[in-house]
């Protein structure tokens, strides 16, 4: 079985494949149902099975990859996988595609298990913590619409441009990443008290008028 208009995308730079590349692979070749296309963005040639698609990627960037490389797929849906993540069997299962955003729940290492509500969302002005930490399928062409600032926790500064510009998300609580906290991880940020001021002032932005989209920081207003 087969998810129509998505593909799964995976992304990796330094020596991430040949740290988890095997168990990428694995992950990705037990799913049921399969997305349509498989994508992997690297910055060198690897070996992948039959029938997946790598391209080269020149970004090392979180915010570089979700700009530059996720407009390129020609599904119009996209649901990612880091390398050092995992999926259930289960989790292209029951997608409701339709909205530019699906927000799903993810479980991490440590045993937390984050699922995004919209009422949480709804109240993200007000919220201490990211209302939108989960798993996301998105629209491809989303990033070219509302670009990922090139700042750490990219995708919740992204958050409050997408509550700002009433982007469509479809919340439906179902557990679809096994997300993994290591030392080292891409989404790591180099300084985290810089990053939470980073947040606190796309909050305050947000608060004061409307934010010109676009990949820049700091953010201007209109």
């Amino acid at each position: 079985m087969t998810v129509k208009d998505v593909s799964l995308v995976g992304f990796c730079w330094g020596d991430f494949w040949e740290r988890f590349g095997k168990q990428w692979v694995e992950c990705v070749e037990q799913l049921d149902p399969q997305p349509e296309r498989i994508l992997l963005f690297t910055d060198r040639k690897v070996d992948l099975p039959f029938g997946w698609e790598q391209r080269h990627t020149e970004q090392n960037t979180i915010w570089g990859f979700l700009n530059d490389d996720i407009p390129t797929c020609e599904t119009e849906y996209v649901a990612g996988l880091a390398m050092d993540d995992l999926m259930p069997v289960d989790a292209l299962a029951d997608l409701q595609l339709g909205a530019d955003v699906i927000a799903s729940g993810h479980k991490d290492s440590l045993g937390n298990v984050n699922i995004p509500t919209r009422e949480r969302y709804e109240n993200c002005l007000d919220e201490p913590w990211f209302p939108l930490s989960g798993y996301h399928v998105m629209r491809s062409d989303l990033p070219t619409r509302i670009p990922f600032r090139p700042v750490d926790w990219c995708d919740w500064v992204a958050m409050f441009e997408w509550y700002q510009h009433g982007i469509s998300i479809h919340f439906d609580g179902k557990i679809r990443q096994f997300y993994t906290i290591r030392e080292g991880q891409y989404s790591q940020p180099k300084n985290p008290k810089l990053a939470r001021q980073n947040i606190n002032l796309m909050r305050n932005l947000i608060r004061a008028g409307n934010v010109v989209p676009g990949a820049v920081w700091p953010p201007v207003l209109l």
